[in-house]
């Protein structure tokens, strides 16, 4: 059972002087209630995916004790924590650079001290930095392409850490590699959907992803139109999405790591769902204006 996560993050913004509280206090409320956000269908399986590891270990006669558990979870929570803040600074310009400086300073260190030393984490993490900076010039510039499309996704791969130290703990560190391969997957298709659904809001607001630029939105709005909904582009970007989400239940299943696969359930759901709201607003408003839209 993970631990309640309002709880612990309150526990440390007890610890936190007046300097670091206030931004600290900013974040959580654009966050809201925090065991929800954490759960939304929608989000990445930040703190599920230690306790899905932790159920692993346990079918295979290898449990972990549950303050090591809560350790780990709240690990993955403050890391998460740490990138929001620089994800909003670096997309937004959300905070002054000194408090965005000093607190996610805190909460790494809060993090790593939780984590306690896993294999890799220190490549992972070197990754992330490479990747956030690389993500924020393309943002800007569009000059996009496969390649450093795949390298930028490098960013949320900290993801795995967690996971990993329930792994090392159970004494289970040779599935390492499978849930690594489990998450880039993941990534890949996470990036990819949440990228498709904001296309159209991040080429308002000037955030020139891969998306919007394989799809012509660097050409002007009624192109990415065209491309995305009329010409194929959303089905294909679900197809593509769809096939990662395949590695993941493979993974899954040759683990008996069974939750990810149920995950994947849901997540493709979520998928056709929005494939079908998309493509019934595109024929309202071919109803609404034929003319427009041939």
């Amino acid at each position: 059972m993970a631990p309640d996560i309002r709880t612990v993050v309150a526990g440390f913004g007890r610890r936190l002087g007046p300097e670091l509280r206030a931004p600290f206090d900013a974040i959580l409320t654009r966050l809201g209630d925090l065991d929800a956000y954490f759960c939304e269908p929608h989000a990445q399986p930040v703190v599920a995916l230690p306790v899905w590891t932790a159920g692993l270990a346990e079918r295979r006669g290898r449990p972990i004790p549950g303050v090591r558990l809560d350790e780990i979870v709240a690990s993955a929570v403050f890391g998460y924590l740490c990138v929001r803040v620089h994800d909003d600074f670096l997309d937004e310009a959300r905070g002054h650079p000194a408090s965005v400086l000093m607190l996610s300073h805190a909460l790494f260190l809060h993090h790593v001290s939780l984590l306690g030393h896993v294999a890799r984490s220190e490549d992972l993490w070197l990754d992330y930095a490479e990747a956030m900076l690389l993500e924020h010039r393309l943002l800007r510039e569009g000059a996009w392409d496969e390649a450093s499309w795949e390298r930028a996704l490098r960013r949320s791969h900290p993801l795995v850490l967690p996971a990993a130290a329930v792994l090392e703990a159970a004494g289970l560190a040779d599935l390492g590699p499978a849930v690594e391969d489990l998450v880039r997957h993941l990534v890949r298709a996470h990036q990819r959907f949440h990228d498709l659904l904001d296309a159209w809001k991040d080429l308002g607001n000037g955030n020139l992803t891969w998306t919007v630029r394989r799809y012509g939105g660097l050409e002007g709005r009624s192109v990415l139109n065209r491309r995305l909904l009329l010409e194929g582009g959303f089905d294909a970007e679900i197809r593509a999405s769809n096939a990662d989400l395949d590695v993941v239940s493979e993974r899954g299943r040759e683990m008996g790591l069974t939750e990810a696969v149920s995950y994947v359930d849901d997540r493709r759901g979520i998928m056709a769902q929005a494939q079908r709201m998309a493509f019934s607003r595109l024929f309202e408003a071919f109803v609404a204006d034929p003319g427009k839209h041939r």
